[in-house]
C-alpha cells in the first residue's frame, strides 16, 4: 500500500513540475504591462486608427513588453465613464475633451476651436498660462494627463 501510494506522490509531482514548465513558457512570450484605451468612435476614424499606431509603436519599441489593447466604438465605456474607469484604475487611455469641463470649469476652452486662428495660435494658448492652467488641473483634480492636443474640438488624446 506505501508503495503504491510513493508511486501516485511521485506522480504527482512530474505532472505538477511539468504543468509548472508550461506555465513559464507560455508567460514567456507574454508583455509585462498591459494597457486599455477606450475611445467612442469606429475603427475607421483618425483617432482609433493613431491609438492603434500608436499600440503598435509601444509593442515594437519595448520588444513586446507593453501591450496596449484599444477599444473602438465605446465597447467599454462611453465618454464620461471612460474617465471615470481611469479615475478607478479600470482602463489607461481615453480620447476625450468636452468633457472635461464635467471636472474643471477651464477645460471648457476645449469647446471653443473657433477662439484661435489656427494652429499656431492654438499651440501658443496651449503652451500659455491658460493652456499650463488646464494642463494643471487635469492632473490634480481629475488625475489625467494630457498627452496630445488636436486643432478639432473633440480630439484630446
Amino acid at each position: 500500500m506505501f508503495r503504491y501510494f510513493k508511486h501516485a506522490l511521485t506522480r504527482f509531482f512530474v505532472y505538477v513540475a511539468i504543468a509548472l514548465l508550461f506555465v513559464q513558457c507560455n508567460n514567456a512570450n507574454q508583455a509585462d504591462v498591459y494597457l486599455k484605451a477606450s475611445t467612442l468612435v469606429n475603427e475607421k476614424h483618425t483617432w482609433y486608427q493613431a491609438l492603434d499606431y500608436f499600440s503598435n509603436i509601444l509593442y515594437e519599441r519595448s520588444d513586446g513588453r507593453i501591450k496596449l489593447d484599444v477599444y473602438h466604438s465605446e465597447q467599454l465605456a462611453k465618454e464620461v465613464e471612460s474617465i471615470r474607469l481611469i479615475q478607478a484604475g479600470i482602463i489607461d487611455i481615453t480620447t476625450t475633451s468636452s468633457t472635461l469641463n464635467n471636472w474643471i470649469e477651464i477645460a471648457a476652452f476645449c469647446e471653443l476651436p473657433f477662439f484661435l486662428r489656427d494652429s499656431t495660435d492654438m499651440q501658443n494658448f496651449l503652451e500659455g498660462p491658460v493652456g499650463k492652467r488646464i494642463e494643471k488641473e487635469m492632473l490634480e483634480v481629475i488625475g489625467l494627463r494630457s498627452l496630445l492636443a488636436q486643432s478639432s474640438p473633440r480630439a484630446s488624446l
